[in-house]
């Protein structure tokens, strides 16, 4: 009897083994239908158009459609194809989907994404670019991108995390100029929530350079780095985000921009509120009245719990001179129906500003050196040591400088729209 117990166990672990394949097969099968229904929206389709299972492997094609009208008739126009096909092969394991897939006659595109799936869904992938040539038709332009990659992973819980490098871009257009960037890398590391980024995203470019057809360089920056961070507060129902920028050089025919440092956060908003207007206006690209009438109740509720922008810091070096400024803008809690009551706003804000010019800088631009005579006459700047500077605080509506002058914020309002 122990024997055929024995028996009966080794041959159910022989027939779990054997059709283990064809279960993994159907979950394979399921996860790239649930993909493409995915990805369905009115803007783009995605259709499988075969899927064959065998018994270790499968070979299945998909069909990707813009449908967007306007994306639609700008990709003819630059001859580009509005739909392609994707063919993929695909080899079932005992604990892992493994997959590589091509796009279909397109030869100008040599991409090839290969992907790793364990059965929980989560997914590893290596997008490789090969090197790209293309021209668009009667010499409207031409692309050429280097050999490419990204590489990361993704979770059946929305984190993606990946890093991508292109060393080398180039745009050509149909007046012969051409701009090209160089060592292009960077990462990502979030998930996306109610439409709206939960994380870190990363640019890095080593040159951006735009020429004319004679090789002459109109325009080249240096040294580009952006970062953009996104998170919620402890308590998850306030939102923090922050956008850092630096560079090194930026030359143009106007002259030569040192060392960029632009550090700009905007915080403290309502998640809820915050992330239903982001969804409103990304499903509605048109701003309309009625568009404005449904997010008016999510725009009082977020000037309701009161939110602030920063500029922590922007900084360059301009000839021998330095730009130096910081200020900061807080809209408080407590406001109702700002929807309804613009007029209550302007009293309420508070804040500061510091901004500092260097004698360098405004000894060599004229026009610069004039406004601050004028502000120094108001009393709005004062002299520092090496230069001018502007110290404000925002209060009861106005601009109240060290010196004690103000300037009401309605009016610099106005003066900037009449402007």
């Amino acid at each position: 009897m122990k024997e055929l117990k024995k028996i009966a166990a080794i041959g159910g672990a022989v027939v779990l083994v054997a059709c283990w394949p064809l279960a993994v097969g159907q979950i394979a099968q399921n996860v790239l239908t649930d993909g493409a229904n995915q990805l369905n929206n009115g803007d783009y389709s995605v259709e499988i158009i075969s899927y064959d299972r065998g018994y270790l492997s499968a070979q299945a094609v998909t069909r990707y459609s813009v449908n967007d009208p306007q994306l639609k008739e700008q990709l003819s126009l630059d001859g580009l194809p509005t739909e392609f096909e994707v063919e993929h092969d695909i080899k079932h394991g005992l604990l892992r989907i493994a997959a590589e897939s091509r796009l279909v006659d397109v030869p100008d595109v040599p991409l090839t994404l290969t992907t790793t799936t364990q059965l929980n869904g989560n997914t590893e992938f290596s997008l490789l670019l090969d090197k790209v040539n293309y021209s668009l038709d009667d010499d409207q332009g031409a692309i050429y991108i280097s050999k490419s990659t990204i590489e990361g992973n993704a979770t059946v819980l929305g984190q993606l995390d990946f890093n991508y490098d292109f060393p080398s871009i180039q745009l050509a257009f149909s007046n012969n100029e051409h701009v090209s960037f160089s060592n292009m890398t960077g990462s990502v590391s979030g998930k996306k929530v109610n439409q709206f980024w939960h994380g870190e995203q990363s640019l890095n470019i080593e040159t951006i350079s735009m020429m004319t057809g004679q090789g002459e360089t109109l325009a080249s920056a240096k040294d580009i780095r952006y970062k953009f961070s996104s998170n919620t507060n402890e308590g998850g129902d306030r939102i923090e985000t922050n956008h850092l920028l630096s560079t090194g050089e930026i030359t143009s025919s106007d002259g030569q921009l040192q060392q960029l440092q632009v550090d700009f956060s905007l915080g403290g908003l309502d998640l809820n509120s915050f992330e239903s207007l982001v969804s409103t206006y990304q499903n509605n690209p048109v701003i309309t009245e009625q568009v404005l009438a449904e997010s008016a109740p999510q725009i009082d509720v977020l000037f309701e719990k009161g939110f602030y922008l920063a500029m922590n810091k922007m900084q360059f070096n301009l000839v021998d001179g330095q730009f130096d400024s910081q200020w900061r803008l807080e809209i408080p809690e407590g406001m109702q129906s700002i929807t309804q009551d613009i007029n209550q706003l302007i009293p309420q804000l508070t804040g500061n500003l510091d901004t500092y010019i260097s004698n360098g800088l405004a000894d060599a631009y004229p026009f610069v050196h004039q406004g601050i005579d004028e502000l120094l006459v108001m009393e709005y700047m004062f002299k520092a040591d090496d230069g001018y500077r502007m110290d404000a605080e925002i209060a009861n509506g106005n601009l109240q400088f060290a010196s004690g002058e103000k300037i009401p914020l309605i009016a610099l309002l106005m003066s900037g729209m009449a402007n």
